[in-house]
């Protein structure tokens, strides 16, 4: 009986040895596999066998973890894209847009330019960090910066000034004006177009529609006057012919003295 017991006991002894053993290795394996998620969470999974023990069943609801953690995290990746292409896209735009592009912090100071703007003033980016309002808008060339920020908020959506380049010279500007808030500071964008070009375009056509005027008046004068002169040459011309006539009928009817 002491021999049956002792073999008994050296039995369950070693399934318990290996039942353990098998545990143990089962339960390290979870532990690697999250520490190797850790590192890489992609393609980082449990390897689940066909037991239905809660060993299994934790391996399970681990790797249901790790595949919601890789879908979150592909779907940042995915906005942090589509956000880094639409940056892309309106930077495209604020850079190549025609007219120039300013915007303008509380105090006048340049916050962003776009190359379009420099251009039109003569200035280059470097030049963006020292630049202010009143360095080209000669009506804020003399105002504080508390001014400045009253007259750009009561200042029209679209008007026209005057702007100075960086060489002293000056031209026609049409700006337009919109005020933007974010992160509790106020900014404003200006939309600047040179108008000289569009100026001269105006001078030009209304001098062509003097032009095409005076040329109308002269058409009905020339009308006017052609029409008796007309009149006169057609007389003239029977009266010629009349006299012919009675000239020769008058020689040829002549008495004897």
């Amino acid at each position: 009986i002491a021999a049956l017991l002792m073999l008994s006991m050296f039995g369950a002894a070693i399934v318990f040895q290996r039942g353990t053993r098998r545990i143990v290795n089962r339960l390290q394996l979870t532990i690697d596999t999250m520490k190797a998620a850790q590192i890489d969470l992609h393609g980082t999974r449990i390897a689940l066998d066909d037991s239905h023990d809660e060993i299994t069943l934790l391996g399970a609801h681990f790797n249901e973890l790790l595949d919601a953690l890789q879908a979150g995290e592909e779907a940042q990746e995915q906005a942090r894209q589509d956000l880094a292409n639409e940056a892309a896209r309106r930077r495209a735009l604020f850079d190549h847009e025609r007219d120039g592009l300013v915007l303008l912090n509380e105090d006048g100071s340049i916050f962003e330019a776009n190359p379009s703007f420099l251009a039109m003033l003569g200035y280059k980016d470097e030049d963006c960090a020292e630049l202010h309002l009143g360095d080209w808008d000669t009506r804020a060339h003399l105002l504080a910066a508390a001014q400045i920020a009253t007259m750009l908020q009561e200042s029209e959506r679209f008007s026209e000034t005057s702007y100075r380049r960086k060489d002293g010279s000056s031209f026609v500007a049409e700006v337009s004006i919109s005020c933007i808030e974010w992160e509790n500071r106020i900014s404003y964008l200006l939309s600047v177009r040179d108008a000289t070009k569009f100026r001269e375009l105006q001078r030009q056509l209304m001098q062509a529609q003097r032009l095409e005027s005076l040329g109308q008046i002269a058409a009905g004068i020339a009308h006017e006057i052609n029409s008796p002169m007309q009149f006169l040459l057609s007389n003239i011309s029977f009266i010629e012919e009349s006299f012919a006539q009675l000239k020769a009928f008058a020689e040829n009817n002549q008495a004897p003295p």
